[in-house]
């Protein structure tokens, strides 16, 4: 689990945005980073949340959220968070919804035609599964970004959405998913962070 931003609960995000610089093992990732940027799907821009240079927030420029890195999150419940674990909700932050998760994988990942959903492509199509890894994080090694989001109803349980790809010999494979009623409120694991969004600030005149 990384560090919260106590320290920073009542200050804005550091003002600076910047393209991140991936490691070596990201591959092509490095070079497709800057794919989804057109004025139809908006752009990602990652920014610095805490400290210059932790790159810990991507700007959709779509939909104006902010969107924490899930790394953060990892090893933390539904209702850690909640209470206050890390910081995050004193911070500003929020669950996001499924549609607002929906939408982000729609526009910049690999996303269900109908939400909730699943989907699964090969090839190309697979490639669009870890576009959004440089941008969130990965959960799971290189190859997986599953985090926890509000369904609507959480004591029903809350849902868990999930972008994957992975090489099986001469295929690549990639998946996508937005379920409800997929963890309970306690659960936590090592592989699963939360997908959480900064609450715009109100407009002023």
């Amino acid at each position: 689990m990384g560090p919260g931003p106590e320290s920073r609960a009542t200050q804005g995000p550091v003002p600076a945005t910047r393209r991140r610089e991936l490691p070596s093992d990201y591959g092509d990732l490095a070079q497709r980073v800057d794919r989804w940027a057109s004025p139809a799907t908006g752009a990602l821009i990652i920014e610095d949340l805490l400290a210059p240079q932790d790159g810990l927030v991507a700007f959709d420029t779509e939909t104006g959220l902010r969107r924490l890195d899930v790394r953060p999150t990892l090893e933390l419940s539904y209702d850690d968070v909640l209470g206050g674990a890390g910081g995050w909700i004193t911070f500003g932050f929020r669950h996001a919804t499924a549609g607002e998760v929906c939408s982000l994988f729609l526009r910049h990942g690999l996303g269900p035609p109908s939400c909730p959903g699943e989907v699964a492509g090969m090839g190309v199509v697979a490639n669009r599964a870890d576009d959004l890894f440089p941008f969130l994080g990965t959960t799971l090694g290189l190859s997986f970004l599953t985090g926890v989001f509000d369904d609507g109803d959480a004591a029903n349980g809350v849902g868990i959405a999930s972008q994957a790809r992975f090489v099986t010999g001469p295929f690549t494979l990639g998946s996508g998913s937005v379920l409800f009623d997929q963890a309970t409120v306690e659960e936590a694991s090592n592989g699963t962070g939360h997908f959480l969004v900064l609450i715009p600030e109100p407009a002023t005149s």
